[in-house]
């Protein structure tokens, strides 16, 4: 196999838990295939990048500059609304393609009111934040190296959404694929859906940022003195909150502001909290280790709740993206690997007094840290042994 391995994922967004997984993914395969280039397609749909919108606060213009100077990119860019000249880039140049990390392959199908149609309903594909099947997430035959996915998820995706010939199509696609692994159990349930074969061949993977070693303590002393002068409050309990405004965070936060805590938001804007560190510019790697400097989190985030775990700080998991228990998503994937079903709530399911009652369990029972690093450790290894049958291809 030619030396050269192209990654495929989700790294130009105004999202700090994008960018990270994008490098762990690019890291994870240069620390454990040296002998290999490794390099991430710059494809950046024009749709999608006008939905994020200019780089116009200090956060994002800091998360713009380590998109552009810090992640390993391809020398060549594609900026266009299709992925032909990637493709034939990649031909032209790699040994093999790896799809993911992240939700590289969310869609989304809306459905259209048309009149004189059996069942009146024709999904399509108009959200510019999407684009379109098929995408350069889903490759197909035109590629000419081996095609290989890591950790990739579909999201919130539903599979009943996507019309017939839709997922026959992706059926084939990942029928072509020489290695098979998504990063969530919705993933692959899709995976058996599409065809009980596909799901026969998939692994189920951690996120990267869970495999690749993203938090150093060599610049820890410029970062709280930085936190300090931003009004962080190392005398006194500080609570880190991932969330836009929702009553109940709201009422939690309220209840130990008055017991003297101190609220910190994080990433999300949102009018609750004492400091808003979400207004200020953090490279990744910071951002990363803001969640040390933490006592505990309420998080709506998956990556959040990640980078709490890897700075072993405990946090209550708010899930966003569920509105029935039945229903699998990223975050209860993430705490059921962890044994840490007891600290999810649902959004839409959760009020302040429930939320306070967790978060009082968090301050009063320490977490197994021991237990959890264990559970990492073994993540690690399953992610290495992955990546080192990809080098064998």
């Amino acid at each position: 196999m030619n030396k050269k391995i192209s990654i495929a994922t989700l790294h130009y967004g105004f999202n700090e838990g994008a960018v990270l997984q994008a490098y762990s993914t690019a890291s994870l395969f240069s620390s454990i295939l040296p002998d290999f280039k490794v390099e991430i397609i710059d494809q950046r749909y024009p749709s999608k990048k006008a939905v994020y919108g200019k780089p116009d606060s200090t956060r994002k213009i800091a998360l713009q500059n380590a998109i552009d100077s810090w992640l390993p990119l391809s020398e060549k860019k594609f900026h266009h609304p299709t992925h032909d000249a990637a493709v034939q880039y990649i031909n032209d140049t790699s040994g093999a393609l790896v799809i993911g990390s992240d939700q590289v392959w969310k869609l989304r199908y809306q459905g259209r009111l048309r009149r004189f149609i059996p069942n009146g309903i024709v999904p399509r594909q108009s959200d510019p934040f999407y684009p379109s099947f098929p995408n350069l997430y889903w490759p197909s035959n035109e590629l000419q190296c081996p095609r290989v996915s890591f950790a990739s998820s579909m999201g919130q995706l539903d599979g009943n959404d996507i019309p017939k010939n839709h997922r026959r199509q992706m059926a084939a696609i990942l029928d072509g694929f020489s290695m098979l692994s998504v990063r969530d159990e919705k993933t692959f349930n899709f995976m058996e859906m599409l065809s009980p074969s596909l799901a026969q061949r998939a692994e189920v993977l951690p996120d990267p940022t869970l495999c690749y070693n993203l938090i150093t303590k060599s610049n820890d002393d410029a970062l709280k003195a930085r936190l300090q002068e931003m009004g962080v409050d190392f005398s006194r309990e500080r609570i880190g909150i991932v969330s836009p405004d929702n009553s109940a965070v709201i009422e939690m936060a309220d209840h130990y502001r008055k017991r003297g805590s101190q609220i910190i938001g994080i990433t999300t804007q949102n009018s609750f909290c004492d400091i808003n560190l979400f207004q200020e510019g953090f490279h990744p790697l910071e951002w990363a280790r803001l969640f040390h400097y933490m006592d505990f989190c309420v998080l709506d985030r998956m990556h959040a709740m990640i980078f709490s775990l890897c700075n072993s700080t405990p946090f209550v998991a708010i899930d966003q993206n569920l509105t029935k228990v039945s229903n699998e998503t990223k975050v209860l994937s993430l705490l059921r690997t962890f044994d840490l079903l007891d600290h999810y709530t649902i959004k839409d399911q959760i009020n302040g007094t429930q939320l306070k009652d967790h978060a009082n369990a968090i301050r009063l029972n320490p977490w197994d840290w021991e237990k959890i690093n264990t559970v990492r450790e073994k993540l690690k290894q399953k992610a290495a042994n992955y990546v080192s049958r990809v080098g064998r291809l």
